[in-house]
């Protein structure tokens, strides 16, 4: 009884305070002191992640329907079997890559540890801590999301109070809120990758590791004290037995293992341990824990469902898959944006393609590009078949105009290339109409997919199977490879408009860790330098909540 007095008091002094959004009874008249309810308030706001509301809104609900929401039992100062599961739940939350000390265990461990300590504060830090879970569980952590300005991704929206009344009323069944978690394959597998991590023994978390000088530059032929190094480092990761890092010979057995690591890491397999290899080699077990929970975080930006056909293109990867009910049927290499243009993370539905298509040269690469060269020489343009055109549509000899007194704040012109093999966009774009003015296309630069990492368009994503991937979606409408090759010769403008079962969303995704079904993960290249932002805000974050507890 004195339970529900207590939860109606600081259900009435929420109200109050100016937190309620419901209509819910609450019994304003229970006779609980105001200078125990008072400090708990302000706890709760000081600590708090959440809407205010949220917890208001439980509390009427709670009373409205009389169940049994308390998660301790003062009497024996222990938690309630409610508070037990919610307890053993939150406290497992590291196991998804988060962090219990956001959901307040530590400060409910040291509560029942003390006899004399408010039991009813590990109360209200459970309410909270669940309701802060099952927010960030769903909908990822905003205070990490705000800050990657190229995820344009929306995702699911969580529903903390209806999910936290749900579990409360199943008295505490954990399928509840393991359901809420993402089911993506890729999220499972990692983890599963992230649970191998954790449970590395202490002699591999936590010790210093054999680091490589970020300065040094080994080849195959060399001598030196800096391949033992290597040899040191190679055999920590599972690379080489111990009985193989005594030489200080870079023989042609080492060279292998390392071009197996670099494909490992995808990375360019030259077997030259240079900058990206030695970064990839100096990774420690934690560092790698840290860039799992990233990913982690990222597939929780995610919607829950990409639907039963779509399109995937895989930043880091450096390629693009089609699937098809919940089978690869298409993939092939992508080039993607460069650092300075990159790649962004959206979706869209690809609906129409274009054959022999113009190219329409954006704004900002018209002046940042185009405009250099037309001062330099206007031939250079012309020779690529490059057409200038005023602002009222007419087409200028590029050769007349004095391009001295432009800039990129005055340029009055618009730039279009002609259809052919030497088109920027190769002979055929795939579209997914986006405020971003990115799309699938071919390249006439086709070396480019010998390079193990692609990094040269301005956003755009090339492929390198644009015949193929026109076939697999025109298929059903009587077109084959020797019809779209066709249309490739006839060099005139040629869109087809995709028929409705095949217009599929088109999703660009930036995942840094790839994981196999046994748990195995892939370690890619951080290309657009996002991760370590998102790992240095999660660590703060963990550590504004337990300064806050404390």
């Amino acid at each position: 009884m004195r339970q529900a007095k207590w939860w109606s008091a600081v259900g009435a002094a929420l109200v109050l305070a100016g937190c309620n959004t419901t209509s819910g009874p609450i019994n304003y008249a229970a006779p609980v002191k105001q200078a125990e309810v008072k400090p708990l308030l302000q706890e709760m706001q000081r600590m708090s992640r959440i809407n205010q509301a949220w917890i208001t809104e439980l509390l009427a609900a709670c009373e409205t329907e009389k169940l049994a929401c308390s998660m301790v039992s003062d009497k024996k100062h222990t938690l309630s079997t409610l508070g037990e599961r919610t307890y053993d739940h939150l406290r497992q939350s590291e196991m998804i890559g988060l962090d219990p000390a956001l959901y307040y265990i530590d400060s409910v461990e040291a509560i029942l540890a003390d006899k004399e300590a408010n039991i009813y504060r590990a109360d209200s830090l459970l309410l909270m801590g669940l309701l802060t879970y099952i927010r960030d569980v769903v909908e990822g952590r905003p205070e990490l999301k705000k800050l990657d300005d190229l995820w344009l991704l929306d995702g699911e929206k969580a529903r903390p109070v209806a999910t936290a009344l749900e579990f409360i009323r199943s008295g505490g069944d954990e399928a509840v809120l393991t359901a809420l978690e993402p089911t993506y394959p890729e999220y499972q597998f990692l983890k599963t990758g992230l649970k191998h991590y954790l449970e590395m023994s202490d002699d591999s978390r936590g010790k210093p590791i054999t680091r490589l000088s970020e300065g040094n530059v080994l080849r195959k032929g060399q001598q030196s004290a800096a391949v033992v190094t290597l040899r040191k480092r190679l055999a920590e990761t599972g690379y080489l037995t111990e009985s193989q890092t005594t030489s200080s010979h870079y023989d042609d057995a080492l060279y292998k293992v390392v071009q197996q690591f670099q494909r490992d890491h995808q990375l360019e397999p030259d077997g030259i341990v240079g900058g990206q290899t030695t970064r990839e080699l100096n990774l420690s077990v934690d560092d790698r824990i840290e860039k799992i929970k990233v990913n982690l975080e990222r597939w929780r930006w995610m919607p829950r469902s990409m639907g039963d056909h779509y399109i995937v293109v895989d930043i880091p990867g450096f390629e693009y898959y089609v699937v098809k009910e919940g089978e690869v049927t298409l993939r092939a290499k992508t080039v993607v944006g460069k650092d300075l243009r990159p790649t962004p993370v959206f979706s869209s539905d690809m609906n129409h393609i274009v054959f022999s298509p113009y190219w329409h040269v954006p704004r900002s690469m018209a002046v940042k590009d185009q405009l250099p060269r037309l001062k330099n020489d206007p031939n250079i343009v012309m020779n690529r078949n490059i057409r200038v055109f005023d602002s009222k549509g007419k087409e200028v000899d590029p050769r007349s105009v004095d391009w001295s007194q432009y800039n990129q704040r005055n340029f009055p012109y618009s730039l279009r290339q002609d259809p052919g093999r030497n088109n920027a966009l190769g002979q055929v774009k795939f579209m997914f109409p986006n405020s971003h003015a990115i799309y699938l296309h071919d390249t006439p630069q086709k070396y480019l997919f010998e390079r193990e990492s692609r990094m040269f368009s301005s956003g755009c994503i090339r492929i390198e199977n644009p015949t193929e991937l026109a076939v697999y979606f025109l298929e059903e409408q009587g077109w084959d490879e020797n019809r779209v090759q066709k249309a490739y010769e006839r060099g005139r403008e040629t869109t087809v408009k995709l028929p409705n079962d095949k217009k599929i969303p088109v999703f660009t995704l930036y995942m840094t860790t790839k994981a196999k079904k046994d748990g195995t993960i892939l370690f890619r290249p951080d290309i657009y330098k996002r991760d370590g932002s998102i790992i240095a805000a999660s660590k703060r974050l963990t550590l504004e909540a337990k300064q806050r507890i404390n």
